[in-house]
């Protein structure tokens, strides 16, 4: 449990500013979960509050659990500078343990691809199952990484991404792949941040990206292994059936009464 990829300094500092605030795709998806299925939920891995935020503006009741202290600060004074004051917790998904259950527990941006062992992923659907009412709801996102392979990791940093910053700063973040295991399913890369103005270097970090993708049929598995029901899985399309054109997953399953 030490390889975990937190999003803190530079990437946590400048998420919203580079396009991480946006409703994206998922909004509606994990919204319409939410309306359907009233009552308490939980955004695992809220960071700084793209969806946690807009919902209790919605009027839902929606608490946040997050790993990272910088993102949850950021939350908080996002929804302080709209009159929200949300219920924050800061723990690892892997080991949550919650003073009280939910109706709905939701996992967006395919956070659960950042539990990169197999036993600690059942573990932490035992988790979600431990913390959801009875019936009640777990939807999720994952997304299809089986286009990289392991020759692409050449030890090279791909050309840089560059966004212009509110202080009229650069921001340049590289990437780098440092290996892909087919076996384990497990990519691990790098990010650099860098901070430029006129021309200096002002200030720079660097992020392990490491994660774990699941195929449907092992995401099946660990639902029902985990005392889950599979109530849909589609594509990112989300008005489709998933199948092979698809990069990403949306996935609804209820808790069943007993495992």
């Amino acid at each position: 449990m030490d390889d975990t990829m937190v999003w803190t300094g530079i990437a946590a500092e400048t998420w919203d500013t580079t396009g991480g605030d946006a409703p994206q795709w998922d909004h509606d998806f994990f919204r319409n979960v939410l309306e359907e299925n009233p009552g308490l939920a939980l955004d695992v891995g809220c960071g700084a509050g793209r969806l946690l935020v807009r919902f209790l503006e919605y009027g839902l009741d929606v608490e946040g659990l997050e790993l990272s202290p910088d993102m949850a600060k950021i939350c908080q004074r996002k929804a302080t500078a709209k009159g929200l004051n949300p219920t924050l917790y800061l723990q690892d998904m892997r080991t949550m343990n919650l003073p009280k259950t939910y109706r709905t527990i939701f996992i967006p941006c395919g956070s659960f691809m950042l539990v990169l062992d197999y036993e600690e992923a059942k573990q932490t659907m035992r988790r979600f199952y431990d913390h959801l009412q009875p019936g009640g709801i777990l939807a999720f996102t994952m997304f299809d990484m089986f286009g990289f392979k392991p020759e692409e990791s050449s030890g090279e940093w791909r050309k840089p991404w560059h966004f212009s910053l509110p202080d009229d700063s650069e921001m340049e973040v590289s990437f780098h792949l440092d290996s892909v295991d087919q076996v384990e399913q497990v990519f691990r890369g790098q990010r650099h941040y860098k901070i430029i103005k006129d021309g200096q270097l002002l200030r720079e970090q660097y992020l392990e990206d490491t994660f774990r993708w699941y195929s449907f049929n092992e995401i099946r598995l660990l639902l029902e292994l985990s005392g889950f029901e599979l109530i849909s899985a589609k594509g990112n399309k989300l008005d489709e059936a998933l199948n092979e054109t698809h990069w990403a997953m949306a996935v609804v399953a209820k808790k069943r009464d007993s495992v």
